[in-house]
């Protein structure tokens, strides 16, 4: 897991992961056991309700916010045993910095 700690490394991270916004197939009906490590230090289950899925990827992965707010981009691998590996995270305030720089007119209107 990479941990994320300036705008720039934000910025090329969501460049590099090609996000789109999450769309009417998106599911993480997954087992309770399948969980990742989270930038705050917990491991939460893919499954978890509390969870805000914003954006995917393909193949299987999804960009998560937690309640403490950080972001994790997270790939679900394996199709009779899943594994989820947390690619990279950050705080979920650096992440809209981030967001801000590249979209400079998002938070204008």
């Amino acid at each position: 897991m990479k941990m994320l700690k300036d705008i720039n490394e934000v910025i090329m991270a969501i460049s590099e992961s090609k996000l789109q916004p999450k769309n009417a197939l998106t599911s993480t009906n997954y087992p309770d056991a399948l969980v990742y490590e989270c930038g705050c230090g917990d491991f939460h289950q893919v499954n978890d309700l509390s969870l805000v899925i914003f954006a995917v990827a393909m193949p299987v992965k999804f960009c998560f916010i937690c309640e403490n707010k950080y972001v994790s981009f997270v790939h679900v691998k394996g199709f009779f045993r899943q594994e989820a590996f947390t690619i990279w995270t950050c705080e979920a305030e650096l992440f809209q910095k981030a967001i801000d720089d590249l979209i400079p007119d998002a938070n204008q209107k």
